[in-house]
């Protein structure tokens, strides 16, 4: 499934590869598919930058500091997946993978399953509709491809009542500016 994001998008840029140690660590936690992924190519960029497979372990403080899961909980924490070029996060937790969109303040359910997500991710309607991918196109082509540690937020943000404009996006360090939207909007619930 993995293969039919590659035709549509085919650059990956491997950032890092990870150990045989965080593997086996992440193998009861993780779907199959994205073992996979972990396996052949690392973690990285693709879908003209937009995606960003990323290291869950990088995450995890980010994670427990900033997001909450209030309806059934399991006893498995949730863990970063994935985190876009906009500054949201893809978190993988009881079976599903839930979009934590810090820009907006809240989290939506965007795959059933990861073969799910893998297989519908390269639709147009769901890039636009589930991850809201607007207005990334426009951006990278005002201010280039954020790298990797990099993602595009709003100056000032959404959350202080800036404008949700192109020309107030600027390129911020992801991590930080997802920490700073949760010290000024409050942790995210699911």
């Amino acid at each position: 499934m993995f293969a039919k994001l590659l035709a549509r998008f085919p650059i990956y840029t491997v950032v890092e590869k990870p150990s045989p140690e965080l593997i086996a660590h992440h193998r009861d936690q993780v779907p199959p598919e994205l073992l996979e992924v972990w396996e052949q190519y690392g973690f990285g960029t693709f879908c003209d930058g937009y995606l960003k497979i990323v290291n869950p372990d990088d995450y995890a403080d980010l994670l427990a500091d900033s997001y909450q899961l209030t309806s059934s909980p399991s006893e498995a924490p949730p863990l970063v997946l994935f985190a876009t070029a906009m500054g949201d996060l893809l978190v993988w937790e009881m079976g599903y993978l839930s979009l934590v969109d810090y820009r907006h303040g809240n989290v939506t359910i965007v795959g059933k399953t990861l073969k799910n997500f893998f297989r519908v991710f390269a639709e147009d309607s769901y890039l636009t509709e589930r991850l809201r991918w607007e207005p990334y196109p426009a951006a990278r082509e005002r201010l280039g491809e954020p790298a990797y540690d990099e993602c595009f937020g709003y100056v000032p943000l959404l959350a202080l009542g800036g404008p949700e404009t192109v020309a107030h996006l600027e390129k911020v360090k992801l991590r930080e500016h997802l920490y700073l939207i949760s010290q000024v909007a409050g942790v995210l619930e699911r």
